[in-house]
């Protein structure tokens, strides 16, 4: 069958010579765009200007250079409030690269080693190198003391990256994002909080153990990985503050991430789940389940139903006025 299929797609090809040239661009398309992107990449390199401010480097197209210091204060805050939350040392040279287009980006990331597409990032870290890619266009409209929490989410991972590699130690994919999101600053919306103790009420919430070496590629669930990771981490540091700075100094020190979180808690991490699980599903209530459920129309629609509810009311209260007139006004006759 399969010589059959070849052999009808050469005879096609003599009689027309577009069809083979066709299905050729579609059997080479992924290499296509990988090589249009790097020949991207190569271009944007050759044409890129740089500004260096101590061990902080910004590489930037030539037309960018008004976003380059811009660029550069905006890591330098974010690697403030990273050192502040987590006493992490420096990672050394930093180098910070703006792409002034979605394709100059896509170009940039893959050339740095990146997977998949980043299609809304503001930034990624490239860790191995410290490098942080930049999609400049996000930094329009981002004024003095508005950081983006992309970056200080991406900053972490530099300065959490640098810190195990000099220990040789590694920690659980969980943890990683989880203190990159609570060191941004980056919250749990409610919906997805509400499928968090949702699952957790039903025993449904993906475990840690799941979580520790990848994330879920399915965008809800994706989400919600991200969102265990934080509420977890959130919890900890509620429960008791400086949790996540005595477990990353405890491994700068060269302990392993379970015994650094054993040493800081005083508990496992089996025992530290199971206490969180069932606290989240301790959250879930009647009143709030009923609030996470409303939407525009829900709401739309209970406001008609009280406007028609006092309308019913009104017209009750006139039709008993007016009885009470035609009493009275039997009464005169």
């Amino acid at each position: 069958m399969e010589i059959g299929n070849k052999m009808a797609l050469i005879s096609l090809s003599f009689k027309s010579p577009n069809l083979l040239f066709l299905h050729f661009i579609r059997k080479m398309r992924p290499l296509l765009v990988t090589c249009v992107l790097l020949a991207a990449a190569s271009l944007c390199a050759y044409a890129q200007e740089r500004v260096t401010d101590g061990d902080v480097t910004v590489v930037f197209p030539p037309r960018l250079r008004s976003q380059a210091d811009a660029a550069l204060a905006l890591y330098r805050q974010a690697a403030q409030q990273v050192r502040m939350k987590t006493d992490l040392p420096d990672p050394g040279p930093v180098r910070i690269e703006l792409a002034d287009t979605d394709l100059a980006f896509q170009a940039a990331y893959r050339r740095l080693g990146g997977r998949g597409t980043p299609e809304h990032a503001l930034a990624v870290a490239f860790s191995p190198q410290n490098v942080v890619l930049v999609r400049s266009s996000h930094l329009a409209g981002i004024g003095p003391g508005s950081l983006p929490e992309t970056l200080v989410h991406e900053t972490f991972h530099l300065y959490l990256a640098t810190m195990l590699r000099r220990v040789n130690r590694r920690v659980p994919l969980w943890f990683n994002e989880g203190v990159a999101q609570w060191v941004a600053g980056q919250k749990v919306s409610p919906q997805i909080r509400n499928m968090l103790q949702t699952d957790a009420k039903g025993g449904r919430l993906p475990s840690l153990a799941s979580l520790s070496e990848r994330f879920p590629d399915e965008r809800l669930a994706l989400s919600i990985a991200y969102a265990r990771s934080l509420s977890f981490v959130e919890w900890l540091e509620g429960r008791s503050p400086g949790t996540v700075r005595g477990i990353l100094s405890a491994m700068a020190q060269g302990e392993r991430f379970k015994v650094a979180l054993l040493d800081t808690t005083g508990e496992n991490v089996s025992a530290l789940e199971a206490a969180h699980v069932a606290k989240l599903a301790g959250e879930r209530s009647f009143l709030r389940t009923f609030l996470s459920q409303l939407t525009l129309f829900s709401v739309l629609a209970l406001i008609a139903l009280a406007a028609f509810a006092r309308y019913l009311v009104k017209r009750k209260r006139l039709h008993r006025t007016l009885e009470y007139e035609d009493t009275l006004d039997g009464y005169e006759d």
